[in-house]
């Protein structure tokens, strides 16, 4: 099976739903596009189109699969739809008026992109595309004005040092998502990144040059079958491979359970992937057999940020929560109330670099569902207090016990890079909510309230470049160190 036909697999897989559910079928069509299925994506599209013949994502992603096609009067068709029925969508404006720029139809993608910059005024495509409908009008003047330049906002963190050539990190990434997010980790002249993505990695293609391999798709369950035959095509090469497609593969919430669920100190609920055919049909008895207590947590595998996550109360909710999920299975996952005595909920992450943990968040919510951003972060200073905390010393916030068991978690785990986001119970043991690759590292944004931060997510830079640096200078043919 080659990597395209595997990300085929898993595309059917997670994005499974039912009719009613156009969100996900409309990332299918998406996905399918960008597989080169063209035919099926055409059918999955019309069949959008036809449920909501008015709604901008199917119009304007339809057109713009046209137009890749090579389709233009049809793209222009549905392009034109998309602008017709909203046409305070920059974006619309901005894509119909770059086909006219093809068609070389200067007038009307000159008006088209002038539409688009009044309501988004910033929009660097827009910039570039007036420029050169300005340029092709003859009016060079308007065109300088309207040149894109593209200037990154500095960044607060410290350059990396290092003396020698720039490392070639060869980052392989998935089409269909479930990516790390690696690439701000690598924005440094101290490498020389090649990205690609595995689905056009073809049989027997020789990679292109590399020091060091950085396997990027990262989601054990959005790309199971992927991970599955990734490790012939990093089989082509006899340098080191970061994150290991075999290591990845083992990372998902029910292979976790199982994998945790005998160390010391660690509490991993139970997560059960039971195919939807047999929710649908049995649902309340299989959570009964699973011997689960309500409230229970219902998740579609290979979502992230709490999207098509559910927390069902009672077995009277659990037929119209499988209804609004998708996926082909899904995971039945024990709910576990790691509730503090304030009644709030703290969800601590730390991120696995090279066999070392470091603190990243400590993020503290009212809700069962927690994420740092939509957290009780940005105006509660009590909060940030407590974050800033954990980060200047997280063993000594958490205490030795945690600390001993997220140690035997990052190990069972084996990852070169990877997260680990946890609860403390009432016992003072860990209580894994998420432990795999795709964790990112986000620099703070420059409001103030955020500064603290810098320091721990400095180290993490840091501690991931000296990782790459380290493995590329291994020359043991065929080792991974």
């Amino acid at each position: 099976m080659t990597a395209r036909q595997a990300a085929y697999l898993d595309v059917e897989r997670f994005l499974e739903a039912p009719r009613q559910l156009l969100m996900p079928r409309h990332q299918r069509a998406c996905f399918l596009s960008v597989l080169g299925r063209r035919e099926e994506a055409q059918a999955a599209f019309m069949e959008l189109i036809a449920a909501d013949p008015t709604n901008f994502g199917f119009l304007n992603d339809f057109g713009m699969f046209l137009f890749a096609g090579g389709l233009r009067k049809p793209a222009m068709t549905a392009l034109l739809e998309a602008v017709k029925w909203h046409p305070e969508d920059a974006v619309g404006l901005t894509n119909l008026a770059s086909l006219y720029l093809t068609e070389g139809d200067f007038a009307q993608a000159r008006a088209h992109f002038e539409k688009a910059l009044a309501i988004d005024e910033a929009s660097p495509k827009a910039h570039e595309g007036l420029s050169l409908a300005f340029e092709r009008l003859g009016d060079l003047e308007s065109a300088r004005a309207h040149r894109p330049t593209v200037v990154r906002a500095p960044s607060a963190l410290k350059p990396f040092e290092h003396a020698g050539a720039p490392v070639k990190v060869l980052l392989v990434e998935s089409l269909i998502g479930g990516n790390i997010f690696a690439h701000d980790l690598l924005r440094s002249s101290a490498f020389d990144v090649r990205q690609v993505f595995i689905e056009y990695l073809e049989p027997d293609m020789p990679l292109p040059g590399h020091d060091v391999v950085w396997n990027a798709i990262g989601d054990a369950e959005r790309c199971a079958a992927l991970l599955d035959v990734a490790p012939s095509v990093f089989a082509r090469t006899d340098r080191p491979v970061v994150n290991r497609a075999e290591v990845v593969r083992l990372t998902s919430r029910a292979d976790n359970a199982q994998r945790l669920a005998s160390l010391d100190d660690v509490v991993t609920p139970r997560a059960y992937s039971i195919p939807r055919a047999r929710l649908v049909a049995s649902g309340a008895e299989i959570v009964r057999e699973l011997g689960l207590a309500y409230p229970i947590l219902l998740r579609s595998p290979g979502f992230h940020t709490g999207e098509f996550f559910v927390r069902v109360g009672a077995e009277s909710d659990l037929a119209a929560a499988v209804a609004e999920l998708p996926g082909r299975d899904l995971l039945l996952i024990e709910f576990l109330d790691v509730r503090n005595a304030d009644a709030k909920v703290r969800k601590y992450r730390v991120v696995i670099v090279d066999g070392k943990l470091y603190p990243l968040h400590a993020a503290v919510s009212q809700q069962w569902k927690v994420h740092y951003f939509t957290a009780d972060m940005a105006e509660n200073a009590a909060h940030r207090d407590e974050d800033a905390a954990f980060l200047a010393d997280f063993g000594n916030v958490i205490g030795e016990r945690p600390v001993r068991a997220l140690e035997g978690v990052r190990e069972v785990l084996g990852l070169d890079y990877g997260g680990i986001d946890f609860g403390i119970d009432s016992e003072g043991r860990v209580v894994i909510f998420e432990a795999n690759a795709t964790m990112i590292v986000p620099e703070p944004d420059e409001d103030e309230r955020w500064r603290y931060r810098l320091p721990a997510v400095q180290h993490i830079y840091d501690a991931v470049r000296a990782m790459l640096i380290g493995r590329s200078e291994s020359r043991a043919v065929g080792r991974n160190p």
